[in-house]
């Protein structure tokens, strides 16, 4: 999702790997010219970890895991290019450490461990799609 970001001196920080996996059903056009267009409902799945911090105050996850459902709408900009427009529901939950930043952010003081669960939105996506199509010919050569 996000590189290793560390910004002003190790000041804030966006730390984020993740991966996910998603099945979908394809509502309503069902012509071969406009494959991978429209509204779709999905379900998916996927993990990762993070270090997030903010000034002094920062949660480090070594494994956090999400799944729902999810609703979206895909749109032919090109003959191979897509416009993904995704938004997903469903279940967050992570094992967390919370920490303080100390000596210019070089030293990290441990606060308290603990467990979150978040239900509700856990993903919004805006994605540029590239789709791999090959061309067959019909009826064998000529």
């Amino acid at each position: 999702m996000f590189p290793w970001w560390t910004l002003k001196g190790d000041k804030y920080c966006l730390e984020i790997l993740a991966g996910a996996l998603e099945g979908r059903y394809w509502l309503g056009n069902r012509d071969k010219r406009a494959r991978l267009t429209g509204h779709f409902l999905g379900f998916y799945a996927g993990g990762g970890k993070y270090d997030l911090q903010w000034k002094e105050n920062g949660y480090q996850g070594e494994f956090f895991i999400a799944a729902g459902i999810s609703y979206g709408y895909t749109r032919k900009i090109a003959r191979h290019l897509r416009l993904e427009f995704n938004i997903g529901l469903g279940v967050l939950r992570t094992q967390y450490r919370h920490y303080h930043a100390l000596d210019n952010y070089q030293t990290l003081q441990w606060q308290e461990n603990g467990n979150y669960t978040w239900i509700g939105p856990t993903k919004v996506k805006v994605s540029l799609v590239w789709v791999l199509d090959r061309k067959t010919k019909k009826g064998g050569a000529r």
